[in-house]
């Protein structure tokens, strides 16, 4: 969910011949409702099974979680806690798709979901190679063959213990594969026999096919299936994750790329996640790895998650690239005509650039745009000019200016920067719009998100998620003007920081902007500072 990172705030003049409200002390947030997961999407796959109920706020943040099933059991009050705190999020229950534990008994859990599900379990159905040995991909598991009657075990399994439950939005597979030839000498048939690793291939994919089409039939087509890993049941599932981006399964950018857009074109409601990590290193600043993951995800509608890697999925690593808002794109990812191998994607508010090559590449921009503010670049800058390393990518961000849409037609929309200088106008012909009078934003980029409240005598309360008052209850205005307020939040300097806008519903043309404390940094009028009636404001790039 991003709605708090919506760039647009609209206000409308209403006609009415009454005083002018004093203005007071402000120290607001506010945004109009966006659109759904807005980009960056951001994804974060949790498989520790251990979460301080301190950090809920924070995996809150995030568009799309992947937990492990037990956590149905483990800690029943957070999923409830994600959606009273993030409406839109996405939550998956992991599973894996092939592989048991061969110890299911560690003291941070009773792993009840594991031991009920082993204990289903036949005999027959394990993986075995013509010793009768069993085959496993990873240290400490063994593996399920699915060629068996396994794969309705597994089907029943997710309906009746996971999604029966009603707290999922659909499961998350590991350990999907196309090929498993590779792992030994394997006995497909258990017939004490080695088969030809294209026959094991061949009637494993069927098998998978068969698996993935059975559970898309028990769970409908509303609940979400990805796998991690498989390129071939696109039909059944929406879509998949990229584990350690993108040379986990020993492919180029390009190969990984090539892939993305053959799976999606055969996938209903297509889900991607990238998973770029440090593999396994631990080091969280290696921002050149962290963006090169991050864009790439941003050129092809993915989510993003950035974490150790693939022994141990569980952090909260958070960047401030995280708390940009880009809108929407505005065109398809493609190449750049003047500078080979250079991918860039355009969007409402910014602009993405990729360089998978091996070779250094400047890039002539057609304007100029300015870096984000935080750890990698430290001060914004204004740039026309960009050199990208191999592996590497940036998101620049556009100017932002204020758009004021009265009501009363008769007057003019106006745009004005975030200086409050009148830039341009326009004849009004928009309709009105109503704001929100609760918004969740990460006000301080901590990644964990407050709740603002306001009501129309203008008092503004800063909660926590846990309904913890931040800051002592404040006026828009003063305690004595009732006529309701529009407000909103965003960065309109690019400092990394948000900045509040409000303005009266129904009185004066006054624009206030203050810091994310509530400074007041900037104070004008839309109109005559005369003129009663309240007005939309939309922020937008330029």
């Amino acid at each position: 969910m991003k709605s708090y990172k919506h760039l647009n705030i609209i206000v409308y003049l209403l006609p009415l011949a009454i005083i002018v409200a004093v203005f007071g002390f402000l120290s607001v947030f506010s945004s109009a409702a966006s659109e759904t997961h807005s980009y960056p999407r951001l994804a974060n796959y949790y498989l520790n099974p251990k979460i301080n109920r301190a950090d809920y706020g924070r995996l809150a943040s995030y568009d799309l979680v992947v937990l492990d099933m037990e956590y149905q059991n483990d800690y029943p009050d957070l999923i409830p806690y994600l959606r009273k705190n993030n409406p839109d999020i996405i939550i998956l229950a992991y599973i894996a798709n092939q592989d048991v534990h061969n110890e299911l008994n560690f003291d941070f859990s009773p792993y009840l979901f594991r031991q009920e599900f082993l204990a289903g379990l036949e005999s027959s159905w394990w993986l075995m190679d013509i010793s009768g040995a069993n085959i496993s991909s990873w240290p400490g598991t063994k593996m399920l063959n699915i060629t068996t009657d396994y794969k309705d075990y597994l089907v029943n399994f997710i309906d009746k213990k996971l999604i029966a439950n009603g707290s999922w939005d659909g499961v998350f597979l590991d350990v999907v594969w196309d090929k498993i030839s590779g792992l030994g000498n394997i006995d497909i048939n258990n017939d004490g026999k080695q088969e030809s690793n294209s026959v094991i291939d061949a009637e494993w994919q069927q098998a998978m096919k068969t698996l993935l089409n059975n559970l898309r039939l028990r769970l409908g087509s509303e609940k979400i299936i990805l796998t991690n890993g498989g390129t071939l049941y696109g039909k059944s599932t929406n879509g998949r994750m990229f584990e350690t981006f993108p040379t986990g399964e020993g492919k180029t950018w390009q190969e990984t790329v090539d892939e993305y857009y053959a799976i999606k074109a055969k996938t209903n409601q297509p889900i991607f996640i990238v998973n770029s990590n440090t593999e396994n290193t631990g080091s969280a600043t290696d921002y050149q790895k962290m963006l090169f993951g991050l864009t790439s995800a941003l050129l092809f509608d993915a989510y993003y998650s950035f974490d150790y890697g693939t022994h141990d999925h569980g952090q909260f690593w958070w960047y401030d690239e995280y708390n940009i808002d880009l809108g929407q794109p505005m065109e398809a990812a493609h190449e750049l005509g003047n500078v080979q191998g250079v991918w860039e994607r355009d969007f409402q508010n910014g602009l993405v650039l990729v360089n998978p090559t091996s070779g250094e590449k400047t890039i002539n921009l057609l304007r100029s745009y300015n870096t984000i503010v935080g750890e990698i670049n430290g001060a914004s800058k204004i740039i026309s000019q960009i050199v990208l390393q191999p592996n590497d990518g940036i998101i620049l961000l556009k100017d932002k200016n204020i758009i004021i849409y009265p009501n009363d037609k008769s007057l003019p929309v106006k745009v004005f920067n975030a200086k409050g200088e009148e830039i341009k106008s326009w004849i009004n012909s928009g309709p009105s719009a109503a704001n929100e009078n609760s918004i969740t934003e990460d006000l301080n980029g901590d990644g964990i998100k407050e709740t603002i409240r306001y009501s129309d005598n203008s008092a503004i309360e800063i909660r926590s998620l846990e309904g913890r008052l931040l800051v002592p209850i404040f006026y828009a205005y003063t305690p004595n003007y009732y006529g309701g307020i529009n407000l909103v939040i965003n960065d309109i300097n690019n400092d990394g920081k948000k900045e509040f806008i409000v303005s009266s519903k129904k009185w004066s043309s006054h624009v206030n902007i203050f810091n994310y404390n509530g400074k007041l940094i900037k104070s004008f009028f839309g109109y005559d500072e005369n003129l009663m009636g309240g007005f939309k404001i939309e922020v937008e790039a330029k």
